[in-house]
């Protein structure tokens, strides 16, 4: 653990199965201060596996508002709004009534997300990506005890699975 992001200098190709593939190098960097919440691994967090907080303040004339969140790689959600908790959750439907927590004037919306350990753990190498099932055989480029193939499915580029999400007021 510690606090800091991978920066990535090659290529995101999107793939299905909200996956993409990384072409390029990696090196450690500082930890980012903004993100596009919708591609998180993206933005130098490419192997990243735990929890998450991320926080935006705004102005509002009008404190009616729903959000509904759609998560990719997400196991869990906890939604706070001005300091005060509005839900934590593990399954769908991810969407909330805030207008009981805004304000008019300054608000800030925190909203906490813990990720699956797909980035983390893989695989990475396989050539289709996102795959429906994995096993052991998916982690060894050789054959292996674990893979009797004389040449296994890989890739030497990067699978990751997209994490974050994608927001609807």
């Amino acid at each position: 653990s510690g606090n800091f992001g991978v920066h990535t200098t090659g290529d995101f190709r999107r793939l299905d199965k909200n996956a993409s593939r990384y072409i390029g190098a990696f090196a450690i960097d500082d930890n980012p201060a903004e993100c596009d919440i919708s591609s998180i691994e993206k933005c130098g967090f490419p192997f990243f596996g735990g929890s998450i907080t991320l926080k935006k303040k705004f102005n509002l004339s009008d404190t009616s508002y729903c959000i509904r969140l759609n998560p990719k790689a997400v196991r869990s959600i906890t939604l706070e709004v001005n300091s005060k908790t509005v839900d934590t959750t593990l399954w769908a439907p991810f969407e909330w009534d805030l207008s009981e927590y805004l304000a008019k004037g300054d608000n800030e919306i925190q909203i906490t997300i813990n990720s699956t350990l797909r980035n983390l753990l893989g695989p990475h190498h396989m050539p289709l990506g996102e795959l429906d099932t994995v096993n052991v055989s998916n982690y060894y480029r050789y054959r292996s005890i674990w893979n009797k193939e004389t040449s296994p499915p890989w890739q030497d580029d990067y699978c990751f699975s997209e994490f974050g999400f994608d927001v609807t007021e």
